[in-house]
């Protein structure tokens, strides 16, 4: 159909075939999209009592069935999600709904208000009820008095408030026609504009919380652009908490005549205002369908069914992806698909020949390509700086992990039912010979919790988005040492929140060592425990080409450094030709420090010997001679410790960098 249409168009000299999607320079990021046209459909009735005027016209032009035939193609070709609609013949409204419905396949439902009382026509607000979801709606109006008649009613605009389907945001749409000059004696347009300010304004507050709603106004104002009443519309306005401006999506720039009067001939009486300045959140045009070039002919004609042409805008809220727009706009849709197909042509022809097309083909003949951009990695280049890349992949990250606070409620909640279960096991442990074994057990047992439950949080890390990591590492987004540090150092707070917590509950549980220095020293030593087993957590994600080969391997590698923490294996028996493992292991450098920070003050007679068949140790120094540790060796596990992480996190970023270069 839309074939057809296109080649009677071509054969017509004085239309222009010009009218097209044209993208705003500034999409910004969200993750839905509105289309919203604004069309005054001629009402039958006000072809009859204005027959005069359209006395030079051909009768087929001016029938209701073949102008709804064309209407009802713009509908179907422009596929909007809401329609601002102004002279809707209330008798013809079903049979517009059926069409609209028909042609579009979309779930359309309306809310309307006649205009006048002495008139058939009003103003209504088209709708899919899949994508907006009706709150409420009222209407404008004031006393009219046209001379030598009665009173009437007349009522300009139709507000709808509306809940976007599948967010928590909310949408203010209002219609809206105003009278010419004069058609009632006197010309009121400035107060009416006035009021409506007022009216959309007040209508727009959200008094659960205090702020403002969205607004998108459309219609036929019958003034235009830079007269007063515009500006009066468009003037910025404080309202108690909201600072609202209405802006037109059709600047200045960019707006040409869209209608066609019998008397004055073409006019600018058409209009689409979005507002801006809302606290919680904004909408902005991410594009807007041209007006073609202005030709001699008059409307209604061969080809369209109004004396208005329809103004469309896709409007979207603050933090849309320009790529899932594209896509949306871009995508062929099925059952639709040489109609998409002609379209997708239609914008591509149209960049083909548009200014920034021209602009890039300049850049890309005057730029000199061999020198780099910035930021020169393996050859390549990037556009961002190393820090905006790095603030980009830390900021994602960081949402990434607010995104789970389920995850993060799990984590902790674990971590407090382990502390309080190892705290009831070894509950108030005396300096006996048995609580000198119960207390090396339950340090030990500190260690091993904090390193599974750390390397397990982190083994799936870099697998689980190692697809979307090498997508965009070969499309140059970002380096691959900034997305490791942003990667790493968001997930930071929670590997240091979690020793805090299992630290404060099992230590003074168990009984171990009063003191305030002695409880930060065993949380330091806790703390430096839970980043070891992340960063090599890190490394086996790194390392592995997925999350299953990654768990296959993680636990096998961890026991030997097991088993040499100096608990199932005294460390002074460790083979020599295995003592360098030894040094690589974190349970050997944090056993030590804990048990040092537990015994190496206990002097002799403190620890009760309450069993005369078994070995009781004097003093803590005996125990730690036992186990072969020495009290001076304190500072070198702290710095044992603080080695492993570093050096375990640069294997890491090694192996993420390998696994990226082998992907070029």
């Amino acid at each position: 159909m839309e074939n057809s249409i296109k080649g009677r168009f071509m054969g017509a000299v004085c239309y222009d075939l010009s009218r097209c999607w044209q993208v705003v320079e500034t999409p910004h990021y969200s993750n839905v999209v509105y289309r919203l046209m604004t069309y005054n459909l001629l009402a039958p009735d006000m072809v009859v009592k204005h027959k005069s005027h359209y006395g030079g016209f051909e009768e087929q032009h001016l029938n209701w069935g073949n102008r709804l035939n064309k209407l009802t193609q713009e509908v179907q070709v422009l596929n909007p999600d809401i329609l601002c609609l102004q002279e809707v013949q209330c008798s013809h409204l079903p049979q517009i709904m059926r069409r609209f419905k028909a042609t579009t396949m979309r779930s359309y439902n309306y809310i309307f208000q006649q205009k006048l009382e002495s008139e058939s026509d009003g103003i209504a607000i088209i709708y899919d009820m899949i994508k907006l979801e009706l709150i409420g709606h009222r209407a404008l109006g004031r006393q009219v008095q046209e001379p030598n008649k009665r009173e009437d009613f007349d009522r300009f605009a139709l507000m709808g408030k509306f809940n976007l389907t599948g967010t928590p945001k909310q949408l203010i749409v209002c219609s809206a026609h105003l009278l010419q000059g004069s058609p009632l004696g006197t010309d009121g347009r400035p107060d009416i504009v006035q009021r409506l300010r007022s009216e959309l304004l007040q209508y727009s507050r959200d008094h659960e919380n205090g702020n403002c709603i969205p607004i998108i106004l459309g219609g036929d104002f019958n003034f235009s652009s830079g007269t007063k009443p515009f500006r009066t519309l468009t003037t910025p306005t404080v309202y108690s908490a909201c600072s609202k401006q209405l802006v037109p999506v059709y600047t200045t720039t960019t707006k040409q005549v869209s209608a066609y009067d019998s008397k004055q001939g073409w006019i600018d009486a058409d209009h689409i205002f979005y507002s801006k300045g809302c606290p919680r959140y904004n909408i902005r045009p991410c594009s807007y369908y041209l007006l073609p070039r202005i030709c001699l002919e008059q409307l209604p004609n061969h080809f369209l069914g109004s004396d208005h042409y329809c103004l469309v805008g896709a409007q979207c809220p603050t933090n849309y992806n320009p790529a899932d727009f594209y896509v949306q706009v871009l995508a062929v849709v099925p059952g639709r698909e040489a109609e998409s197909r002609e379209r997708i042509a239609k914008i591509c022809d149209n960049f083909a020949v548009s200014k920034v097309a021209r602009g890039m083909e300049q850049l890309l003949a005057t730029k000199n390509l061999e020198q780099p951009l910035e930021q020169p990695e393996n050859g390549y280049t990037y556009k961002a700086t190393w820090f905006m890349q790095f603030r980009a992949v830390l900021w994602r990250s960081w949402l990434s992990v607010l995104k789970e606070p389920l995850l993060v409620k799990v984590r902790l909640i674990q971590t407090t039912m382990v502390a309080i279960l190892i705290g009831l096991i070894f509950l108030g442990q005396q300096l006996t010979q048995v609580g000198v074994m119960n207390i090396n057990g339950a340090i030990f047992l500190f260690l091993t919790n904090m390193t599974f439950q750390n390397v397990f949080a982190t083994i799936n890390v870099f697998t689980s988005e190692l697809p979307v990591f090498m997508r965009e590492a070969r499309s140059r987004l970002y380096r691959c040492d900034t997305y490791f540090l942003g990667k790493t150092i968001a997930e930071l707070p929670l590997f240091l929140t979690v020793p805090l917590v299992f630290t404060a509950i099992a230590y003074p549980m168990i009984g171990l060592r009063p003191g305030v220095m002695h409880f930060f020293n065993c949380l330091a030593l806790v703390t430096l425990v839970a980043n070891v087993s992340t960063s090599f957590g890190y490394l086996i994600s790194c390392a592995s080409s997925s999350t299953s080969m990654a768990l296959s391997v993680g636990p096998p590698v961890i026991i030997p450094f097991l088993l040499f923490g100096g608990f199932f294996l005294n460390s002074g028996s460790v083979p020599v030709y295995l003592k360098w493992l030894s040094y690589l292991s974190w349970f050997r450098y944090a056993n030590e420090g804990l048990l040092i920070n537990q015994w190496a003050d206990v002097e002799a007679g403190e620890i009760s010997c309450t069993s005369s068949n078994t070995t009781c140790p004097s003093s803590g120094k005996v125990i730690l001679e036992t186990l072969n540790f020495s009290a001076e060796d304190l500072p070198l596990d702290y710095l044992g410790l603080g080695i492993l992480i570093v050096s375990f996190r640069v294997l890491a970023y090694l192996a993420l960098r390998l696994r990226a270069r082998r992907k070029e």
